[in-house]
């Protein structure tokens, strides 16, 4: 075994048979092959659901995965759907929006099968993980929205889960469908995570130190973040002119309002933290000079000449993530 030693390979990089790579037979494929290679590592980056430019990085959200992971195949072995034609099966480019459009169109299929049985298994999922009744509830009223950011929305919706506390009226369907893709995507991806440590490869997923500001995590935990009245970010990320760029890059990802998430114990970074490293081995924390200084541009800036460093919450944070977490195993990405 070469101990320290892994690849990184996203799982939409593999082969696949619907115009990307999903949680389907190559995985356990690439995973044989590690084993038979010596390798002991195996890094997907993040599993989130893309956001803006399709980045695992800019998520809708931190603790849902990416339903165009999910494999159609598999739901054919299941009896969830009769027969799926092969997508742009040799593609070496994934066409996000098409992969989208085409495996939506069975999921629903594969939804309608599911509810002419017992539901409890989605019950059980629903009632285990909170979280996916507001991703339900964003993802339906950002579709209602044309994909416009959620502080562009109607001011009931932009304050739905301050007044309410399940679906919509009259949308329960809708939301219990992406419910069902969640359950879905967890059930396959957790098959595969329990294949690779059969097999002896540790998994390592990512956390983005930041969340985009089209996300559950901002749009539930408004008060967290630097907005000004309009839930416009104040102040946006990135790093400032250096000797590779003069205008420096400007990521344009909200700010943490850490001062306001000190006064719980930073309970909101926490969770995400915990959660993420719930489902892999090691979690890998991206930008992780972050936590010790951050570069903060104002909001209204096209460039990063005007970033200034302030000061992370650095140990005090990792001291809260700790007690919570005794037995979290994470990578600083340095």
């Amino acid at each position: 075994m070469k101990e320290n030693v892994g690849v990184l390979l996203a799982v939409s990089s593999l082969p696949g048979n619907h115009g990307i790579g999903d949680f389907g037979k190559n995985c356990y494929t690439f995973i044989d092959w590690l084993v038979k290679h010596h390798y002991k590592y195996w890094q997907v980056l993040p599993l989130n659901p893309l956001g803006p430019g399709y980045s695992p990085y800019m998520s809708t959200c931190s603790e849902a995965i990416e339903p165009r992971y999910i494999s159609l195949d598999m739901l054919v072995k299941e009896g969830l759907l009769r027969k799926v034609p092969n997508f742009q099966a040799k593609t070496s480019k994934v066409n996000f929006q098409k992969v989208e459009e085409f495996k939506e169109k069975y999921l629903r299929k594969a939804f309608a099968k599911y509810k002419k049985g017992s539901m409890r298994e989605l019950n059980k999922f629903q009632k285990q993980n909170p979280w996916v009744i507001p991703y339900a509830v964003f993802i339906l009223y950002r579709r209602m929205n044309w994909l416009r950011s959620w502080n562009t929305w109607p001011e009931e919706q932009i304050h739905y889960f301050e007044n309410n506390s399940g679906f919509p009226k009259g949308y329960e369907d809708e939301c219990l469908f992406h419910v069902f893709m969640q359950m879905i995507a967890y059930k396959q991806w957790n098959k595969v995570w329990a294949y690779a440590k059969k097999k002896g490869i540790l998994v390592i997923a990512d956390c983005p130190f930041y969340v985009g500001i089209d996300s559950t995590d901002c749009w539930l935990n408004k008060e967290q973040f630097l907005f000004d009245e309009k839930y416009n970010p104040t102040m946006v990320s990135g790093v400032p002119p250096d000797c590779f760029s003069e205008d420096g890059q400007l990521w344009g990802t909200p700010i943490y309002d850490f001062k306001k998430m000190k006064e719980n114990n930073y309970e909101l970074l926490v969770h995400r933290i915990g959660y993420l490293a719930s489902t892999c081995d090691l979690l890998r924390l991206d930008h992780f000079r972050a936590w010790d200084t951050y570069c903060v541009i104002p909001g209204e800036d096209t460039n990063a000449r005007r970033g200034v460093w302030w000061e992370g919450p650095r140990y005090e944070f990792f001291d809260a993530l700790y007690a919570k977490y005794p037995n979290i195993h994470l990578i600083a990405e340095d």
